[in-house]
């Protein structure tokens, strides 16, 4: 996946302490995170959350 995305304040959706949200310009049913802080102790559990929770989901029905 090569494609560069534009994003713009217009698709901003929210922000918090660690994180901008975007509204993705390509896809209605998702958004975009960005981290625009240090990584911190919760930034790391999050995405350890994440990288569980894939694992346990690959083999599964996403809609289940």
């Amino acid at each position: 996946m090569d494609e560069v995305i534009c994003l713009t304040e217009e698709l901003l959706i929210d922000k918090g302490t660690h994180k901008r949200v975007y509204e993705d310009p390509l896809n209605a049913h998702r958004c975009i995170k960005i981290l625009y802080t240090v990584p911190d102790i919760d930034i790391e559990r999050e995405l350890t959350y994440r990288r569980i929770r894939k694992k346990r989901n690959s083999g599964s029905c996403r809609s289940c």
